[in-house]
C-alpha cells in the first residue's frame, strides 16, 4: 500500500490512464501529495487535466480502432485496387455489461478512390470492437441507407443516432443493463423503461 492509501497497482493504472489522455509519462502537472494527510484533492486534480487534449486523444484512439476494424474487414473482402482513408467519426457508444464483457459501437466514414480516379467518395460504416473474457474482436460493415438494427447497449444509454446493420451480426447488449452498470434489480419505479441512471 502506498502512502496515499492506494493499492500497489494504482500507480501503473493511473500512468496508463494518463497515456490514454495524451500525457505520456509527464506527471509534473500533478499536485504534490501531502504525506501528513495521505490524500489527493480530486477537484484540484480534475481542474488540472487538459480536457480539450483528453477529448482530442479520445477521438484519435477511437478513430484508430474504427480504421483497424475497417482494415481487417477490407482484407477479408480483398478490396484490391481501391485506396482508402479514414473520414470522420460520426457517433459512438461504449458499453460495459460486466468486468469481462465490454463493447464499443461506432459509425464513421471511409473515403475511397477507385483505380486511377481522382474522385474520393464517402461511405458510412458500422464497427464493433468488443472484449469478452479478455479476447478482443472486431466487426465492420458498410451501412445501407435503410439499416436500423436494434441495440440495447446503445438504446439504454440514449444513443439513438448510432445506426446498426439490420442484418445483425453484432452484440446487441442485454435489455436489463443500464448505464452506468446497473441491472433490472436496480429498477426505479419513476422510470418508464425500467432503467436507472446512477448519477
Amino acid at each position: 500500500m502506498d502512502p496515499c492509501g492506494f493499492d500497489d497497482g494504482f500507480d501503473e493504472w493511473f500512468s496508463e490512464m494518463l497515456k490514454l489522455g495524451g500525457y505520456e509519462d509527464d506527471v509534473s502537472f500533478l499536485p504534490e501529495v501531502d504525506q501528513e494527510e495521505n490524500s489527493i484533492d480530486s477537484d484540484e486534480l480534475y481542474d488540472l487535466i487538459d480536457k480539450e487534449k483528453t477529448i482530442e486523444n479520445g477521438f484519435k484512439w477511437m478513430s484508430e480502432e474504427c480504421l483497424l476494424a475497417f482494415t481487417i474487414s477490407a482484407e477479408k473482402l480483398h478490396c484490391e485496387g481501391i485506396e482508402h482513408k479514414f473520414g470522420e467519426l460520426h457517433s459512438q457508444c461504449f458499453s460495459v455489461e460486466s468486468h469481462d464483457k465490454i463493447f464499443h459501437h461506432y459509425n464513421f466514414t471511409i473515403e475511397e478512390k477507385h483505380g486511377n480516379s481522382d474522385v474520393w467518395t464517402s461511405k458510412l460504416y458500422f464497427a464493433e470492437v468488443k472484449q469478452f473474457s479478455g479476447v478482443k474482436s472486431f466487426l465492420c460493415c458498410l451501412l445501407e441507407q435503410n439499416d436500423c438494427g436494434h441495440c440495447y447497449g446503445c438504446k439504454n444509454q440514449d444513443v439513438y443516432d448510432l445506426k446498426h446493420p439490420s442484418k445483425g451480426g453484432y452484440y446487441e447488449g442485454h435489455s436489463g443493463i443500464c448505464w452506468p452498470f446497473m441491472d433490472e434489480t436496480d429498477y426505479d419505479s419513476d422510470s418508464d423503461d425500467g432503467c436507472v441512471l446512477g448519477y
